[in-house]
């Protein structure tokens, strides 16, 4: 595995005040195993071709990586992972089609919280794909830069989604704040910001009509009715 740092099968340890950067390949790898760990106040860049600034991959469970800078041609990618937390951190996709963070793979339970998610022009601040579970929950987050804020996509069953307090801000031309491909969601999106670089807020029409999207206390030049 090409990582500036891989953690293998390794538990409780702590990176805190790091520059770790790795041209080559990805800038850090929660491996199979690698549990509560965790990294803070520090800056983790990876390849800005095909590989991510961090990489949870399968196996990997309860990481959490907080005040950080962190910058891959996508910023965050999530594979198979349990319980990641991602807070006060800042995610930036170096590619025109990269997501600041792409959870897939049939990951469970994802917590992002104050953090700032720069996506590509082409890609999405989040990605939600397919097939995940458990509880996924952002609070006071912000996107910027990308073609879709939050792209989602059909969930495992016992998946729950809930957004509080997200601001979609400097989007690219022509953006989608919230993009669902697909699926059957019940849940409740609190506190959205939608700035003038919002073209469409909300797309919900490929949504299962078993589903109920609700909307409290929306704001900004796009909030819509």
């Amino acid at each position: 595995n090409p990582s500036g740092v891989y953690l293998l099968n390794g538990s409780f340890s702590t990176i805190t005040q790091s520059n770790i950067s790795n041209p080559g390949g990805y800038g850090v790898t929660f491996g199979g195993s690698a549990v509560r760990n965790t990294i803070s106040v520090s800056t983790i860049t990876g390849a800005a071709i095909s590989y991510s600034g961090l990489f949870f991959n399968s196996g990997s469970a309860t990481n959490t990586v907080s005040n950080s800078y962190v910058q891959g041609s996508t910023a965050a990618f999530l594979i198979n992972s349990v319980g990641s937390t991602i807070d006060s951190s800042v995610l930036v996709a170096t590619s025109p089609t990269g997501n600041a963070l792409w959870l897939t793979g049939g990951s469970v339970n994802l917590t992002l919280v104050a953090d700032t998610l720069i996506g590509g022009q082409s890609g999405a601040g989040v990605f939600l794909d397919s097939n995940n579970t458990g509880a996924i929950a952002f609070s006071s987050n912000t996107i910027k830069a990308a073609r879709y804020g939050l792209l989602i996509s059909t969930q495992s069953a016992g998946a729950s989604l809930a957004v509080a307090t997200m601001t979609f801000a400097s989007l690219a031309a022509g953006a989608t704040a919230v993009q669902f491909t697909g699926g059957t969601f019940i849940s409740t999106f609190t506190a959205m910001d939608f700035d003038s670089s919002v073209a469409v807020n909300v797309n919900a029409s490929l949504l299962n009509t078993a589903s109920r999207i609700t909307m409290n206390a929306h704001s900004g030049a796009r909030t819509g009715a």
